[in-house]
């Protein structure tokens, strides 16, 4: 999407001597704009996270098709082709961060959000807003603030997740993730994996890699 310029409002950090484990690449809002399209193939590295504040689009990740609507929460983790644009008839308006770094990876391995993308209806607007604010207030705590504001959503997102269920994943996908997570301290090989689900070692990856975005060994 290179040259394409939409209806968008950024924020951006200074760079500073401090090492908050995180790099925000970029921030903002994006603007009812019927034309808005972004596509990213797998060599990107960077985290995506975006709360739709109003207005429908369409998101296709992971092998699976999604139609987030306000209220929604979607999570784009690095190298995941993806592709996501607001409904014509009706854009979104969205609050979204554009992140890199281990504290992101700490925080998906800490609350469980491997492979996560979809959280349908999140209570997460209130957070996002405060982290847009923190942004653009930009005092000389900002780093640290928005590193704890950061932990705090995704917190909330792992939280969502658990009470809320994986709806957008198969049953085989689901049965393998189980199975490691309840095995985490143990060996586990692929063939116990394929005879779980009796599938061969091809189909027993994909089924993972397109539920979770990942490897089972990851």
């Amino acid at each position: 999407m290179a040259g394409i310029r939409f209806d968008e409002s950024f924020v951006t950090l200074p760079s500073s001597g401090m090492n908050p484990g995180y790099v925000l690449q970029l921030a903002g809002i994006t603007h009812p704009d019927p034309s808005y399209r972004i596509r990213r193939d797998a060599s990107h590295n960077i985290f995506v996270l975006e709360y739709i504040i109003s207005g429908r689009g369409y998101l296709r990740i992971g092998g699976h098709d999604y139609a987030p609507r306000a209220g929604d929460v979607y999570f784009i983790q690095p190298q995941i082709e993806h592709e996501y644009g607001a409904a014509p008839s009706d854009p979104w308006e969205k609050i979204w961060f554009n992140l890199s770094g281990p504290l992101l990876n700490a925080l998906c391995d800490a609350y469980s959000l491997r492979g996560c993308f979809y959280f349908p209806q999140c209570p997460l607007y209130s957070e996002f807003k405060q982290g847009m604010e923190i942004l653009r207030e930009n005092s000389p705590d900002t780093y640290l603030k928005f590193a704890l504001q950061l932990h705090r959503m995704l917190a909330l997102l792992g939280k969502h997740r658990m009470e809320h269920g994986d709806d957008r994943s198969s049953p085989e996908g689901l049965a393998l993730r189980s199975f490691l997570e309840s095995r985490w301290n143990r060996e586990v090989t692929l063939r116990q994996l394929c005879s779980l689900i009796r599938k061969s070692p091809a189909q027993t990856l994909r089924i993972f890699r397109n539920d979770w975005g990942t490897t089972p060994y990851a």
